[in-house]
């Protein structure tokens, strides 16, 4: 995880539009990350703020920095995205050029891209809320206006598509996103390659054979959960 954080923050000081300020939470990691990020911030040129709490998952250490951060824009950044140095400069220019309304006649409140997951490009597509109820196609890894975001932007219960229950939240609350259609950021898999299943996975119905896979089977209960919570019908 140190290696991975590092380069992330590597990433962030190179990029051609840099942020104010970085918030690291550390969720309650074990192999000593938050004293090596102690002696890393002295000489990263920009400020760090580095939190700590018990191992309470990513929705609550995302709320959490959240909270502590001071930004009128923000991206929720894992260890294991990497970004391009022009990213924060293309969503900038993405979301305050497209500040006030979009073909949806609600207001832009955040800008994302395409990306690539290990090898494996991911595309999006261009706003869309019909789409957007349908189905998950946006990326945590996104520039949001701080005034767009709720006192708690992610679901702490949800352990599965926190990004999907988001954007949703942000769509009732009027609030829509403007695509950059270029690959900004790659989230790095290396060990966690497993994680990922191919899209057609979830189109076989292994349950009418008999077939158990846990991994879709978690997926299918977050988005069955997501789809109450929203009042979303098939």
């Amino acid at each position: 995880m140190q290696r991975a954080l590092i380069r992330c923050l590597a990433q962030v000081a190179e990029q051609s539009l840099k942020p104010s300020e970085v918030v690291i939470v550390d969720d309650g990691s074990t192999d000593g990350t938050t004293s090596k990020i102690e002696e890393y911030k002295h000489s990263f040129p920009i400020e760090i703020s580095l939190l700590s709490q018990d191992h309470r998952g990513a929705s609550t250490a995302r709320n959490y920095g959240f909270k502590r951060s001071h930004g009128n824009m923000i991206m929720f950044l894992d260890a294991d995205v990497v970004l391009k140095k022009h990213a924060l400069e293309r969503l900038y220019n993405a979301l305050t050029q497209n500040s006030i309304l979009n073909t949806e006649n609600l207001g832009v409140g955040y800008a994302y891209s395409s990306f690539r997951w290990g090898w494996k490009k991911f595309s999006s597509y261009s706003f869309d809320a019909a789409r957007l109820r349908q189905m998950p196609y946006i990326h945590t890894t996104s520039l949001i206006k701080r005034e767009a975001l709720p006192e708690n932007p992610f679901d702490e219960h949800l352990k599965r598509l926190q990004d999907w229950d988001l954007y949703l939240t942000l769509l009732e609350r009027g609030t829509t996103g403007a695509y950059v259609p270029e690959i900004l950021f790659t989230v790095e898999t290396k060990g966690t390659m497993s994680r990922w299943l191919p899209s057609i996975m979830y189109q076989i119905p292994f349950t009418r054979f008999g077939v158990q896979v846990p991994k879709l089977e978690k997926f299918i209960d977050a988005e069955q959960i997501v789809r109450a919570k929203h009042r979303l019908h098939d």
